[in-house]
């Protein structure tokens, strides 16, 4: 089982920096506290042309994944996608891509670029390790691409890795093992935490997350700072 990385690239004029961000206790689910302005949404975004080698339907289950966020009921988030590109991440270009690349310890990593100052977030990519061998049907050895699609999709949306012991079910556990599939599901707690961050009007999320028990035994995010 390996870890799924999150970085978060800030656009600002700060001096080239590291923050760690530790946390005490497991949120039902964990909000960065960045988002999307209502005014970017619907998020376009794009798969490099040329996906993997390693199966077919790759391309569908990467669009699958997206859709799952997107259908979720009580939230206003949308997006579309635009089509197949040259580009390949990870790169501040205006572009939000989805590509086979590599991620150096990782089954894949989501790179974020906000403004620090306003919390708005302006683009995405997400990179899987193409030195892992992938399929787009659960098969045992592999890393399931719509499985993994969807927890990276997610910190798209500022949802955070959990890591608590009762985190393991969600989507957004931070950790992931090769034939499971489990996370194209969303879990409740992942359904709330899209909820609380683009609520439609008729379901507001309370002032604050719920906090679970249990202590959270995962590692704490880590944002890069870059002038």
């Amino acid at each position: 089982m390996f870890r799924i990385r999150k970085l978060w690239l800030i656009l600002t004029f700060t001096v080239l920096g590291l923050l760690a961000h530790a946390t005490i206790s497991s949120f039902a689910f964990k909000y960065e506290g960045i988002h999307w302005d209502d005014s970017d949404l619907p998020v376009t975004w794009e798969l490099n042309q040329n996906g993997t080698a390693d199966c077919a339907g790759e391309f569908q289950a990467v669009r699958s994944a997206y859709q799952t966020w997107e259908n979720v009921a009580g939230s206003y988030f949308s997006e579309t996608y635009l089509g197949t590109t040259s580009l390949t991440g990870p790169a501040y270009d205006y572009h939000n891509v989805v590509s086979w690349g590599h991620t150096e310890d990782s089954v894949a990593t989501c790179y974020s670029w906000y403004y620090s100052a306003t919390g708005r977030l302006v683009e995405f990519d997400i990179v899987f390790e193409d030195d892992y061998t992938w399929s787009s049907t659960g098969e045992a050895g592999k890393y399931d691409i719509q499985n993994i699609a969807t927890h990276e999709f997610g910190h798209t949306l500022n949802l955070g890795d959990l890591y608590g012991s009762g985190d393991t079910e969600k989507t957004m556990y931070g950790y992931a093992a090769s034939g499971e599939t489990k996370k194209r599901t969303l879990h409740q707690d992942d359904i709330d935490g899209i909820c609380y961050i683009y609520p439609k009007p008729e379901n507001q999320p309370p002032d604050t997350p719920s906090v679970p028990t249990g202590p959270d035994s995962g590692t704490p995010n880590t944002s890069y700072t870059f002038t």
